[in-house]
C-alpha cells in the first residue's frame, strides 16, 4: 500500500500532509507515529474529569498534529473542542454534547489507527518483547534478522 493509498483508506488529505512536512518520508514517518503518540488517549481521558484547561490543551495538541497530518476530520473535531476550552470563550455546549464529541473522535481516530499498519522489527526474540510491541499499538513484531518470507507473509495480511 502507497502512502497515498493509506491516505484515501483512512480518510486523509494527502496533499495538505506533504503541503505541511514537504516530503513523504516525513508524512509517512508521522502518520505511522499517531497511533502511538498518546495525544487522542490524553484528550478522552480529559474529557472524563472535564478539566477545561486540559482538555484545551489535549484538544489543540490533536488539532494541530491532524492538522499537520492532513486529517482534516479529526482536527476540525478537536478545534471545536479547543473552541470550546479556549480561555475567555463562553460555553456553548454541555458536558454531555462535549463527551459525544469526544466519543466520536475516540470512533473516529481509532478508525485510523487501525488502519495504519505498523510493524516492529527488532533483535528482542522473547515472548514478552513481542507482548511489549503488541501492547504498544504494533500490528506485528518480527525478529531479526528478518527473515524475507515472513516478512512478505506479514505485510501481505497487514496490507
Amino acid at each position: 500500500m502507497t502512502l497515498q493509498e493509506l491516505y484515501r483508506q483512512i480518510g486523509g488529505d494527502y496533499e495538505q500532509a506533504l503541503k505541511v512536512l514537504r516530503v513523504e518520508k516525513l508524512a509517512d514517518k508521522h502518520i505511522r507515529k499517531l497511533p502511538g503518540n498518546g495525544l487522542v488517549e490524553r484528550l478522552l481521558a480529559a474529557g472524563e474529569t472535564m478539566d477545561p484547561t486540559e482538555l484545551f490543551e489535549a484538544a489543540h495538541a490533536v488539532k494541530g498534529n491532524c492538522g499537520n497530518l492532513g486529517l482534516v476530520n479529526l482536527s476540525a473535531a478537536a478545534s471545536e473542542i479547543t473552541e470550546e476550552f479556549r480561555p475567555g470563550n463562553p460555553r456553548r455546549m454541555s458536558d454531555e454534547e462535549v463527551r459525544e464529541k469526544l466519543r466520536k473522535i475516540g470512533e473516529t481516530y481509532e478508525q485510523v489507527a487501525d488502519t495504519i499498519p505498523i510493524i516492529a522489527m527488532t533483535a528482542n526474540v522473547f515472548d514478552e518483547d513481542r507482548e511489549r510491541s503488541l501492547q504498544a499499538g504494533m500490528n506485528a513484531h518480527l525478529s531479526k534478522p528478518i527473515e524475507p518470507e515472513v516478512l512478505y507473509q506479514t505485510m501481505a495480511r497487514l496490507i
